[in-house]
């Protein structure tokens, strides 16, 4: 009887330390961002978190290589946008709202697209904020 009880003791300790490893392992992916610390009062961070790097299409353009640097003070959107209809367009600008895990919109970016795109052109665009803004875990992009 006392060898089963201590069998069971061992399986419990065995299965709460799966929990806290599956726990760990989770957390870790739904925080996936890297920092990069550089000196006491710097700092770089690259967001990887899918719900940033994700390919993603807006009337008629397509978001690819979409990177979301941290640099220090600053924030960095950068992505390569193609045309994928079949007209030219002439949409100048969007925006991209950075978005934390309860969807709160922490910053609304200004992309300008210089000149539209016409029919399969690829053009690389670039929007910086002041900010930090480590909570980020998405964007969405919008008029």
């Amino acid at each position: 009887m006392e060898k089963i009880l201590k069998n069971k003791k061992v399986i419990i300790g065995i299965i709460i330390i799966l929990l806290i490893i599956l726990a760990l392992a989770l957390m870790n992916k739904t925080s996936n961002k890297k920092e990069v610390l550089l000196n006491e009062n710097s700092y770089v961070i690259s967001h990887t978190e899918s719900g940033i790097i994700r390919d993603e299409e807006f009337e008629g353009i397509k978001f690819t290589n979409i990177s979301l640097i941290t640099d220090g003070d600053y924030t960095t959107f950068t992505s390569d946008v193609t045309n994928i209809s079949n007209n030219d367009l002439s949409l100048e600008k969007v925006h991209v709202l950075l978005k934390d895990r309860e969807g709160k919109v922490l910053s609304k970016l200004v992309i300008y697209i210089p000149g539209g795109l016409k029919k399969d052109e690829v053009k690389t665009i670039k929007a910086s904020t002041l900010g930090r803004f480590e909570d980020v875990i998405s964007k969405e992009i919008v008029k």
